[in-house]
């Protein structure tokens, strides 16, 4: 499991947070605590995503945040999944694809390295 920092701001400031690099997730996913902090409150979304789960189909808001980053990069007006995440898991979310495929991403697992580039 790859676990990276990232940020996301919102009209009440900003909030860290722990994402699993997820290939396998279309979206990345936030927990609704970390966008009711800075303000962004998912109530108020009428777009929903459709998330795969181990065992069922579920759909959860999908908003913007004004401001995202992960990995040294920030992407403005970035669309999350709003889904709350297992207890057991070391994590706020999930780094998806519609975040890293915006990157040219390099993983060297033996070497525990990760590079991303634009």
């Amino acid at each position: 499991m790859i676990i990276v920092d990232a940020a996301i701001h919102g009209p009440k400031g900003a909030s860290l947070l722990r994402l699993i690099l997820d290939t396998g997730s279309v979206y990345t996913i936030v927990a609704p605590v970390q966008l009711l902090e800075i303000g962004c409150d998912p109530a108020a979304s009428r777009e929903r995503c459709a998330l795969t789960t181990a065992s069922t189909l579920e759909y959860a808001p999908r908003m913007r945040v004004p401001r995202f980053e992960a990995l040294g990069q920030s992407v403005r007006n970035f669309k999350v999944c709003v889904h709350s995440i297992p207890p057991n898991m070391p994590a706020d979310g999930l780094l998806g694809m519609d975040f890293l495929s915006r990157f040219n991403l390099h993983l060297e697992f033996p070497r525990k390295v990760l590079r991303i580039f634009p």
